[in-house]
């Protein structure tokens, strides 16, 4: 009977054993799946951090880059506001020239006038007609030789004319 009773305890130790078994059996297989998928884990996030770093570096190219584009729009911006002085610093000289020029051919007309007046009253003067009637009757004798007494009588007639009526 005891036997039987040990027989019996150690059918039930062999069933248990036989359980733990199987069960240990599920646990390494679930230990196994468990660290197929944590290893699937750590790939992932290693997959992540080197996108992380790829995105970061990527981030201070981009950093750099706005930076630079930064500096030079000052750069460029600071060059168009001398460049603006200049070209209102050139405009103002140039209008003062355009001033000075355009007084200065005001007078050079005025004198102009002034000049051709003096000019057409020299050509219709006395003398200088009867100098280039005498100059014509030197340089090309003939007909100007014989009408140069008429010319001149002509002359002293229309200029003894002005004066009598002014």
């Amino acid at each position: 009977e005891e036997t039987r009773k040990l027989s019996g305890a150690l059918q039930k130790v062999l069933e248990f054993e036989k359980a733990l078994i199987g069960e240990r059996k599920a646990r390494a297989e679930e230990t196994r799946k468990l660290s197929g998928a944590l290893q699937k884990v750590i790939e992932l996030e290693k997959t992540l951090i080197g996108e992380r770093k790829a995105r970061t570096e990527e981030i201070r190219k981009l950093s750099d880059a706005l930076q630079i584009s930064h500096s030079q729009i000052a750069a460029l911006d600071n060059v168009i506001k001398v460049d603006i002085k200049r070209t209102r610093q050139k405009q103002m000289s140039l209008s003062d020239d355009l001033t000075q020029l355009t007084d200065e051919l005001t007078r050079s007309e005025e004198q102009l006038d002034r000049v051709k007046n003096n000019y057409w009253n020299i050509r219709d003067s006395f003398s200088f007609k009867l100098g280039n009637y005498l100059v014509n009757a030197i340089t090309k004798p003939g007909k100007n030789t014989l009408m140069l007494p008429l010319n001149v009588y002509r002359n002293l007639k229309s200029r003894l004319s002005r004066s009598k009526s002014s």
